[in-house]
């Protein structure tokens, strides 16, 4: 009897039974230790913050939506409009509308850890052949830390991923019980992975080859008389190549593959990583990342432990096919196919990649984890198959605690102060991605643009040492921090801090905002920016309303459509009987997914305000339901599937509590001073000087010359929460000339503005 089905005969007094009590309980237990470990990564890393760049760069699109009404289609060289790949967007601005969070919040809000638990916890029960198994691959794939860095929080990798184990449930179960139910179902999943990203749905292809290949390769022996039709994997894969370029572009890259690309990508990833070494050949200023060595060899044991099995796994089934002179035992179970179809596209994807230069194992991590209990169900040390799966996760954990403490906060919207309030609309800054996605999200609020003009050898090397830059530069903003610049290319750049005092004295720039955390500098050429609007009186924090927001945006975007959707489809017995209400679960969160990108996509080409989703959401599912019910169906849950039902309420109440207090408190912190200069009439400027403090206090403006002599010194109160202005009328001696503007506060670091050339207005 399925988990969700129609009325059980089961009395209803059965689920208090003592000792089917005391057996719930220990498994309810058991659950909520499982997945309060696996969700204790993700909760880590938001409250460092380490955020994803090109997730904030969505997250801003979509408040512009939100401000436009209509999916804006914006494009900058940090982020095209993609109409195709719309998907995370949509649900980004349906995370806006349901939550009313800050977007800093939300970029790290550590939704992924929630829901990736859950999805990998059902999909491993189905495969393991104990709980223990499914507990230890869900443990690893939650602190493999490789991988989370893109899958805590509210990236596009989280709900590919969901739609991904969702297709993988089905796809197993279609090779065990194929039915055209489950091939109309998984043509929605891939569609709506499509939605969403590229690479994804090139894996769904591949796994749909092989195993309509596989099954009617097997058909000869077993006499199944299910026809298997290459109908789906071709019509998905023509789809792709009329909307997706992906595949258009690899063809063009194979034809002009670099050798010493590839070579250098698999040194500096590779070899350099593990020999602690940054490898020769890079561009001046450029660098190649080296993580703890600890950190760097458990990643090693543990990509070890997941393709040795499967290599030795597909050498066996090869010499058995070969000594027995009979190929179809290569696919003599569906099982035998799941895992030649996992196999193919790890193939695929890293000779994917590899024609851009670049080295990708992604799939191991990802999927390599869930054929283990098949792989070693086969082996001859299968004995040591707990052990191994204990070194395993040991060895991912211990990668994760030596990392943890070398992450580099990332600079959230809110640590940025007023400094993007002074740039113009649509202007171009010189920046890493990290620090313009917080830039952009704080423009997107405004319902404006700004542009990134992406670092390169030869402009970091002009910055350093004083040389002309590109004239489509507006202004740079250069965090005080030593974490590596982001840039393209999977390249990355030694931190401006390292060589600040040059950067900021550049000959052709002035600064015009400095914080404790930030500096922004622009062209000599360019006039001070104008005054910014004070700030609204700040909202009192509370910590239920924001809570109760979250809550209802994950039961009613990530869970409720969802269960529905599989309350409908069981009335036909879609998914077939005596399924377990953890893949249950994870066939939920991939059908709520499926659900809110089709609802998504239903309003952005119809037209309808956008910001009526998540009602629309909500309203199709449910109304299925009543439907049913008026038609007599009756839902109920098995008594049985009560325990896991209380150990997810209890998670979900933890990760709540943690997500909601750590990620809104993160979100609130401001500079404790900045000073920025304005110009709003000829001949003077104003030095601004804001204390973001609950505490008023003393500071002491000087403007001097780089020799030293002082211009003017002046004392101002700085009241807490305000912007004080401090008006200059430069002297006609000082017009065109370098200055220095020193702020000293009690109890906080001098704040300093270095001036190539003051402006003294048009």
């Amino acid at each position: 009897m399925s988990a969700i089905s129609p009325a059980s005969n089961t009395p209803h007094h059965a689920w208090v039974d003592r000792l089917q009590l005391r057996r719930f309980s220990r498994t309810m237990l058991f659950d909520i230790m499982v997945l309060l470990a696996c969700i204790l990564p993700g909760i880590i890393l938001s409250q460092q913050p380490l955020q994803e760049p090109w997730n904030a760069f969505r997250l801003a699109r979509a408040q512009l939506s939100i401000n436009q009404g209509a999916v804006a289609d914006y494009t900058t060289s940090a982020g095209a409009y993609r109409a195709e790949h719309l998907g995370s967007d949509l649900i980004h601005t349906a995370l806006i509308n349901a939550t009313d969070w800050p977007l800093d919040a939300l970029v790290v809000l550590p939704i992924g850890a929630l829901l990736l638990a859950l999805a990998y916890y059902g999909i491993a029960i189905m495969l393991s052949p104990s709980r223990r198994w499914a507990a230890g691959i869900t443990l690893f794939c939650s602190w493999y830390y490789p991988g989370i860095y893109s899958q805590f929080g509210t990236q596009t990798y989280v709900w590919v991923y969901s739609l991904l184990l969702g297709f993988l449930i089905l796809f197993f179960q279609w090779l065990n019980h194929p039915k055209r139910s489950y091939e109309l179902i998984l043509t929605a999943i891939f569609l709506a992975t499509f939605l969403h990203y590229h690479t994804t749905p090139l894996w769904m292809i591949g796994l749909m080859t092989i195993g309509v290949a596989g099954s009617k390769w097997a058909q000869r022996t077993t006499g199944s008389t299910y026809r298997y039709s290459w109908l789906l994997p071709l019509s998905w894969l023509a789809w792709d190549i009329t909307f997706e370029s992906v595949l258009r572009n690899g063809w063009q890259q194979l034809q002009a593959v670099n050798a010493n690309t590839i070579g250098q990508s698999f040194l500096s990833k590779v070899f350099g990583p593990l020999l602690q070494r940054t490898p020769a050949g890079l561009d001046p200023f450029e660098i190649a990342p080296v993580n703890p060595p600890l950190a760097t060899w458990s990643t090693l044991i543990c990509l070890l432990i997941l393709t040795v099995p499967v290599g030795w796994w597909m050498i066996a089934q090869l010499k058995t096919a070969w000594k027995t002179q009979d190929l179809q035992t290569l696919v003599a179970t569906p099982q035998r196919i799941f895992v030649w179809a996992i196999i193919g596209i790890a193939i695929a994807h890293t000779s994917m990649y590899l024609l851009y230069g670049a080295l990708s194992l992604r799939v191991i991590p990802v999927l390599f984890p869930l054929l283990m209990p098949i792989i070693w169900s086969d082996a001859p040390w299968k004995s040591w198959s707990m052990g191994v799966l204990v070194l395993l996760v040991g060895s991912a954990m211990v990668g994760f605690f030596s990392f943890a403490p070398t992450i580099q906060p990332d600079m959230t919207a809110a640590q940025t102060g007023r400094a993007s309030q002074l740039l113009a609309t649509k202007s171009t800054m010189l920046s890493d991605a990290n620090l313009y996605g917080s830039f952009a999200l704080q423009r997107a609020i405004d319902n404006q643009t700004v542009n990134l003009a992406w670092i390169d050898a030869p402009t970091y090397r002009a910055m350093v040492e004083g040389q002309p830059l590109p004239a489509a530069i507006d202004a740079i903003a250069i965090a005080k921090t030593t974490k590596p610049l982001i840039t393209t290319q999977w390249q990355s750049f030694a931190a401006w801090l390292l060589s600040n005092p040059m950067i900021e004295r550049h000959p052709s720039m002035n600064q015009v905002y400095a914080s404790s955390v930030l500096s922004v500098l622009q062209p000599t050429d360019h006039g001070l920016p104008l005054p910014i609007p004070s700030d609204p009186p700040a909202k009192p924090f509370s910590w239920f309303i924001p809570a109760m927001r979250l809550l209802g945006a994950i039961l009613g975007l990530f869970l409720l459509p969802g269960l529905a959707i599989f309350w409908v489809a069981q009335r036909k017995q879609i998914f077939g009987a005596d399924l377990d209400i953890r893949i249950i679960l994870a066939c939920t969160i991939a059908l709520s997914v499926l659900n809110l990108t089709v609802m998504g996509y239903v309003v952005h080409l119809s037209g309808m305000g956008i910001n009526g989703m998540v009602v629309l959401t909500l309203i199709v599912p449910l109304a299925s339901l009543m439907v049913l019910r008026l038609r007599g169906q009756r839902f109920t849950i098995a008594p049985r599937w009560w325990r896991y039902g209380i150990s997810i309420v209890i998670v979900l109440g933890c990760w709540l509590g943690f997500a909601t207090h750590g990620v809104r408190a993160q979100a609130t912190l401001m500079p404790a001073l900045e000073v920025f200069a304005t110009q709003a009439t000829t001949g003077s400027l104003t030095i601004e000087v804001a204390n973001n403090t609950d505490t008023p206090t003393t500071a002491t403006v000087v403007i001097e010359t780089p020799e030293g002599m002082v211009v003017m010194t002046t004392k101002q109160v700085l009241p807490a929460h305000q912007v004080t202005a401090v008006p200059w009328m430069i002297p006609t001696t000082a017009a065109y000339q370098p200055a220095i503007i020193r702020v000293m506060a009690d109890q906080h670091p001098t704040l300093t503005l270095w001036f190539a050339r003051i402006p003294s207005g048009q």
